[in-house]
């Protein structure tokens, strides 16, 4: 018994038991892949389509259909003859060579009439669904797609289905998020009028169902996803268990869409079992699964950060909801992964198996695969291996994306001693084809506040940041201030820096109000660097934003006034009256700041007095003391959790393409009119203008 939990706690022993098992059960391979005596460990289902591409690609026809276009001199052409200086070219489908050309091909004489399809509706028989959604240029909606299909009775496969459905799908991510209730019902209606249509034949597949899955991810519908589509397929696959013909057989590319769903809704535990369960159905996992489980791991890994008091209690609760809601993970999967306690250690485990699945699966790692391997390592405090993963990833000649510094970065926080990695990390991103981004300077300054090196953000910013055309952000500028603020020896040059970088915050603005916590770093800057008459300019100036002055602002503002040879005796008059004014409680560090003023510059009646009333008001507290100003806390927000600034255009370039030949989508808007001119605005458009 000990034994197979110790099998079922981890995906290595797991994979190796699986492979055993079916090397047994079938002792030689005979496929069209590699025949032979060579035994068989998984059931790879992407071999078939990377053969058949692969022998497409050595193929004649191929080779004949990308010949390079005839120069002058093969066409018998003397010169440049003007508009024949390259033989013309048509796109043509490799799969069926000489039909005609129906995809983005539009009628010539700028006639509208046939631009759906192609020229004839009869030859929708001939169409490939999906190779229309990927090249096609003015297609209908998918929903009225798949009307035109229907009509023309056009029998479906499980591809053409998938493509309509991934047309679907596409159009979801090209809507922002709160506009996608109603693309959503469609993609629904569309898999529902898919199962009810029997003239024609539909065949709703396991990829059908998968691309509805990667649907419900892009709109985070879990129970939809998890509790009817999958559970669908589930109930598909054992129905049609007896008959080879039809059979329904559930492959990784639906596992995929299910991982993909998992990692949409955050769901580690889930994810978890269905990756056990590929594995116990002999089936090799693809890199992309591999990648999603690692991500599913720093959530997990997060989700227990989150919850120290009892992490295992939670996490547990989190597996044995996962076993009572899903009727649709395999019982053995989910046993395999709720016997195992939700810890720590069972979570690392998992995390390092997977990585070791590539080698065992013999799969390439991508760049995904890389940077999902980091952000895993970092989750679970492993700064080491991400480090190791970043020298792998050299290595082996794999590309690294910015996340993956950004990650590196995140994970070195707490490491000592790595200021001079971070300048390098830096210095080597434009020889990488990369350009810094504000997340990575957020990041670095968040290594250098956590380790309380001023020196190091300052190189940073001035050898970097300066030259780069990023604006600061608050939660950075906030990073900033704080390793400047905290740091042995602050200095004039680091209060400068951080003044521009706030300068420049202020110019930019934000939709997040951090003025509060930036303006009470930089005024304890101020007080470190001895730069009193600053401090008391922003101490007007966060009054001017109508912020409320605290207990720290006004030590800092007292410390300040000590520490410069600018310091007078008014000055610490007028903190003094600022306390009385405005009812701002004291603390003992008011008073020790006192006492340095008095030391500093002398001391008045009104001083004293009031250093007297603090005095009192200690004798009495019954622990003796008033308190002290809190310590600076640094928010540790790791990469993926900062605010996502940068726009993401969905934009494919097909989409720009669409007002070439005069084939506008809609006609034109009245208020598209360039100019009024002649219109019968009253008094022209302008005031002064008149139209005699």
């Amino acid at each position: 018994m000990l034994f197979t939990t110790r099998l079922l706690r981890c995906f290595a022993s797991l994979a190796v038991a699986s492979a055993s098992s079916f090397m047994r059960a079938h002792p030689t391979t005979e496929t069209g892949l590699h025949t032979g005596d060579k035994p068989a460990l998984w059931i790879d289902d992407t071999a078939p389509a990377a053969k058949a591409l692969d022998e497409h690609l050595q193929s004649a026809a191929y080779k004949e259909l990308h010949r390079p276009a005839l120069t002058t001199s093969a066409m018998g052409l003397f010169g440049g003859e003007p508009g024949f200086e390259k033989a013309h070219r048509v796109w043509v489908d490799p799969d069926r060579p000489h039909m005609k050309h129906i995809y983005n091909q539009t009628p010539l004489a700028k006639n509208l009439r046939y631009t759906r399809y192609g020229y004839f509706k009869r030859d929708m028989h001939l169409l490939d669904i999906d190779k229309l959604v990927r090249h096609a240029r003015m297609l209908p909606t998918p929903n009225r797609l798949l009307t035109d299909f229907l009509y023309q009775r056009v029998p479906l496969p499980d591809k053409s289905c998938a493509a309509i459905l991934r047309y679907q799908r596409d159009q979801l991510t090209l809507v922002a998020d709160w506009q996608r209730v109603a693309s959503f019902q469609c993609a629904e209606e569309i898999f529902e009028r898919m199962v009810v249509t029997n003239i024609p034949p539909v065949d709703v597949g396991p990829e059908t169902h998968a691309e509805m899955i990667r649907c419900c991810a892009v709109c985070r519908e879990w129970d939809k996803g998890w509790n009817v589509y999958l559970q669908r397929a589930r109930e598909m696959e054992a129905d049609t268990a007896g008959d080879a013909a039809g059979a329904f057989t559930l492959n990784t590319y639906l596992y995929d869409a299910v991982l993909e769903l998992c990692v949409a809704c955050q769901k580690p535990s889930h994810g978890m079992a269905i990756i056990a369960e590929v594995i116990q159905r002999h089936l090799r996992p693809r890199p992309s699964m591999l990648a999603k489980t690692m991500i599913l791991v720093s959530m997990a890994a997060e989700e227990l950060q989150k919850t120290p008091a009892a992490p295992s209690a939670s996490a547990s609760g989190e597996t044995a909801e996962a076993a009572s809601t899903s009727l649709s993970a395999s019982p053995e999967a989910l046993d395999g992964v709720s016997g195992v306690p939700a810890t720590w250690e069972a979570y690392t485990t998992r995390g390092l198996d997977t990585w070791s699945l590539f080698d065992f699966y013999s799969l390439k790692r991508s760049s995904e695969c890389i940077e999902a391997y980091m952000r895993m390592c970092s989750m679970l405090k492993m700064p080491t291996l991400v480090l190791e993963a970043l020298s792998f990833a050299e290595g082996a000649q794999i590309r690294v994306s910015l996340e993956c510094y950004q990650w590196a970065l995140y994970s070195i926080r707490h490491v000592p001693g790595m200021g001079d990695y971070i300048i390098d990390v830096f210095g080597q991103l434009s020889q990488r084809g990369l350009t810094a981004d504000y997340l990575l300077f957020t990041t670095a300054f968040l290594a250098c506040a956590t380790q309380a090196d001023g020196e190091l953000a300052l190189a940073v910013y001035e050898q970097f940041f300066v030259h780069s055309d990023v604006n600061p952000t608050p939660e950075m500028a906030l990073l900033f201030l704080q390793a400047c603020a905290t740091c042995d020896n602050p200095t004039i040059q680091m209060y400068t820096s951080c003044e521009a970088m706030m300068q420049r915050l202020e110019e930019v603005g934000s939709i997040v109000d951090s003025i509060l916590p930036i303006y009470d770093q930089c005024i304890e800057l101020a007080a470190h660097v001895g730069a009193v008459g600053s401090a008391y300019g922003k101490v007007k100036k966060l009054v001017s934003y109508g912020k409320p002055l605290t207990t720290r602002i006004l030590n800092s503002l007292l410390l300040a006034n000590a520490q410069s040879a600018e310091g007078s005796l008014s000055m610490t008059s007028d903190v003094v009256r600022l306390y009385s004014l405005l009812g701002i409680p004291f603390n003992d560090d008011t008073l020790t700041c006192l006492r340095m003023c008095k030391d500093a510059h002398g001391t008045s009646t009104e001083v004293d007095s009031f250093a007297a009333a603090i005095e009192a008001a200690q004798a009495i507290a019954p622990s003796g003391t008033l308190g002290e100003d809190a310590e600076t806390t640094i928010a540790e927000t790791p990469p993926h959790r900062l605010r996502q600034l940068k726009t993401e255009w969905h934009l494919r370039p097909r989409d720009t393409v669409l007002r070439r030949f005069g084939q506008h989508t809609k006609p034109k808007g009245r208020e598209d009119v360039g100019s009024m001119l002649g219109s019968t605005i009253p008094f022209g458009r302008s005031p002064g203008e008149r139209v005699v």
